[in-house]
Parts: structure tokens; C-alpha cells; sequence
């Protein structure tokens, strides 16, 4: 069911809860690094991923036109007549497609696509993605989202190396379990709401893959959950794009980092909110357990050694259950 709230306007804090994270200053070659902006940024992330579970990267390496590129593909897209976009809507008990808006529920409609899975026929029997569905309009828009997807799937295995030295493990740590490039894409519309006080955008939800990377337009509405209760607007910032962490990165560090509730709510009164979300996975026969920077004796395990496949199937479960 829709999420009934009053909508009030986001907490902001003297210190920013959502840092900009310089991903340049910390993967830089060894010759180019500055140690004390390394070691800044990477506290940085730390602290984000330790209350928030959600950051801003700069210096990404990724052209901004390929980024408004792909925005724009789907501005058009969008703005097909809604017969020719029901075309390749989403059969029941499938995930790819075009998903109409349903005002009862969320105030957005999308577009979802899903790469790589063929590889790996459990994992998606266990998500029931169904085969992709692309518009005859825009021309090339398959290309454009794997060029965009591709471009992503770069920056994930970067984001990773960060990840792992904030954790005070190597950069090539999680290599291993780095799959081939794949993962799902879903771009969404919100139509304005001004401050109306009923249903939100996307519902509040945690994410279960390991990285979400989110381009936006210049309309705000993304939200995150801080600790105390309070919510705090992730808008958006010229020059960045978005990450969020997924509860599989909770269970990898037994607690320490984050993945916490976001939403969307476009308080525009009359623009509307575009999005696009990456969600970089990691290898579906990969097992997830505890890293060993975040276990002691003093304080073991919470969670059993699980195969990556397994656990994305359960989230998916509890994930539907829940809305």
C-alpha cells in the first residue's frame, strides 16, 4: 500500500550528512596522492556509511554528457502518448518494462531493464525479471542505457576499492567477487506534488544490492533517513552522482555501515522529478560473510556465510512483503 505521511521539508545540519566524496583524491595513483585529502575523504565516506548509508561522488571519470545523454533518452521516452509507452508495459509477474503510474500507490511511473541474468538462470528464476522490453522511440535507447550501464559498472568497481580502504582493507578486496558487467536500470518520472500532504514518490525502503548510483535532473525529492528520525534531502549537486549503500553491505560489516530508508517526494509545484538508478551488483556465486576488519572476538558474526544469489532472493521476498 501507499505510504500515508505528513510531508515536512527535509532536516539540514550544520555538518552536511551527505558528504561529497572526491573519488580522484583517493584512487589517484600512489605518486599523485595527497595523504591528507585521501585520509579526509575516506573518513568522510566512513561517516556516511556509518549514519546514512549515502553519499556524493565527484571526479568519477564519467562525461557529463553521457549522464544528460541518457536523461534526455528517457525525457523522451516519457513524454510518449501513454498508448505507445503501454506497448511494452510489464506483464504480470514479470519486472521489465514500462510500469504506468498508479496514484494509489506511487506517484511515479518507470521504465526497468535488466542485464546479464541469462548468465546466471537461478538468480533470475529467483527475481522473475522476464526478457527486456524496449520502445520503437527513441531510436537507440538500448544503446544509450548500456553505454550508460557500462559507464556505472566502471564507477561500481571503483566506489568498491573506496569502500574497501575506508574499511582499512586493500582496494582490490572485493575483485574477486566483482561479476561481469551487469545489473538492473530503472528510470523514473514523479509528476509535481507541491506540498501536498498524501502519498510520496517512492516509498520508504532499503536496497538490497550492494551500490545504487543515481542520476538526477535539477528537481530535488530523493530523502534519506538519518538516525534520529529525521530526514535529509540528497538534491541534486552539478558534477556528482549519487551512491547509496544496500543491506548487503550491512551484513558484510556486521553492523558498522548502513543501508537506511530513502524515499522520493517532489515538493516542486510544477516540475516534474527524473531519475536514473543503477544497482551494481556483485558475482551471484560470490559468498557474503563478515569482512574480517569487522569482527573480533568481543564482537563475532551476526549472520552465517551466504551465497550472494541466496540473499538477494531473500530481500526480494521480504522486499515485496513488504510494500
Amino acid at each position: 500500500m501507499g505510504e500515508e505521511l505528513h510531508i515536512e521539508t527535509p532536516a539540514t545540519s550544520i555538518q552536511d550528512p551527505v558528504p561529497v566524496i572526491d573519488l580522484a583524491s583517493i584512487l589517484a595513483p600512489l605518486a599523485e596522492i595527497d595523504p591528507g585529502r585521501r585520509g579526509h575523504m575516506l573518513s568522510e565516506m566512513a561517516r556516511a556509511c556509518t549514519t546514512c548509508g549515502v553519499f556524493y561522488v565527484e571526479n568519477h571519470g564519467i562525461p557529463e554528457q553521457l549522464l544528460q545523454r541518457a536523461l534526455s533518452y528517457f525525457d523522451e521516452f516519457f513524454d510518449l502518448p501513454v498508448d505507445e509507452r503501454m506497448q511494452i508495459a510489464i506483464p504480470p509477474g514479470q519486472a521489465c518494462g514500462y510500469e504506468p503510474l498508479d496514484d494509489a500507490r506511487e506517484l511515479n511511473d518507470s521504465f526497468h531493464c535488466v542485464f546479464g541474468m541469462d548468465e546466471f538462470p537461478d538468480l533470475e528464476a529467483a527475481l522473475n525479471t522476464g526478457p527486456n522490453r524496449w520502445p520503437r522511440r527513441p531510436a537507440g535507447l538500448e544503446s544509450v542505457v548500456r553505454d550508460t550501464m557500462g559507464a556505472l559498472y566502471r564507477l561500481g568497481i571503483d566506489v568498491m576499492s573506496a569502500l574497501a580502504l575506508s574499511l582499512d582493507l586493500s582496494a582490490d578486496y572485493f575483485d574477486p567477487i566483482v561479476g561481469p558487467c551487469q545489473g538492473s536500470v530503472r528510470a523514473r518520472r514523479y509528476p509535481p506534488q507541491g506540498n501536498h500532504t498524501g502519498k510520496v514518490g517512492t516509498n520508504s525502503h532499503v536496497d538490497g544490492l550492494p551500490l545504487a548510483f543515481i542520476i538526477q535532473n535539477d528537481v530535488p525529492g530523493l530523502q534519506t533517513e538519518l538516525p534520529g528520525g529525521d530526514w535529509a534531502s540528497v538534491g541534486p549537486r552539478p558534477g556528482t552522482i549519487v551512491c547509496q549503500l544496500g543491506s548487503v553491505f550491512t551484513r558484510w560489516t556486521n553492523g558498522r555501515y548502513v543501508a537506511n530508508r530513502h524515499r522520493v517526494i517532489n515538493l516542486d509545484a510544477a516540475r516534474e522529478r527524473r531519475s536514473i538508478i543503477y544497482w551494481f551488483p556483485v558475482h551471484p556465486a560470490a559468498t557474503i560473510a563478515c569482512l574480517p576488519t569487522c569482527c573480533s572476538a568481543a564482537d563475532p558474526p551476526r549472520h552465517p556465510p551466504i551465497r550472494y544469489a541466496d540473499y538477494i532472493a531473500e530481500w526480494v521476498r521480504s522486499f515485496a512483503d513488504e510494500q
